[in-house]
């Protein structure tokens, strides 16, 4: 069996100094992650708080009244928009057209590949 040492008395001229204690915080978190930490929380509770604010004030946008358009506005809406017909009428124009040739060309292929069968005439003997 080992016997217990039991502690032993400081001699004459030693100067027993006790480690030093670990300060809370210092040494046993690295400081970019004890950043990143306290980065984490407050950006957390920052959506926390602002996320039902900015959707109350979204709902408040949508249901407040647009107002009413402004003439000008409204009269060169207008006026786009005929002019947007005008494109779209002439242009419904020339695709009719288009297709009137070629239906015209489709015909004129399938007249001409169907050839007309000629009788021969037997002849009396010349």
């Amino acid at each position: 069996m080992i016997a217990p040492t039991a502690p032993q008395a400081p001699t004459e001229g030693v100067i027993v100094v006790p480690p030093p204690t670990p300060r809370p915080g210092s040494d046993d978190v690295p400081e970019g992650a004890m950043i990143l930490g306290v980065t984490f929380f407050v950006v957390t509770g920052l959506v926390l708080v602002l996320f039902p604010i900015m959707r109350a004030l979204g709902r408040r946008l949508d249901r407040a009244p647009a107002g009413k358009p402004d003439a000008a506005l409204s009269r060169e809406l207008a006026e786009r928009l005929q002019r947007i017909e005008h494109a779209v009428d002439s242009i419904s124009i020339e695709v009719e057209r288009i297709s009137e040739g070629q239906r015209f060309t489709t015909r004129l292929l399938s007249e001409r590949a169907a050839p007309v069968p000629v009788e021969r005439q037997v002849g009396s003997g010349a």
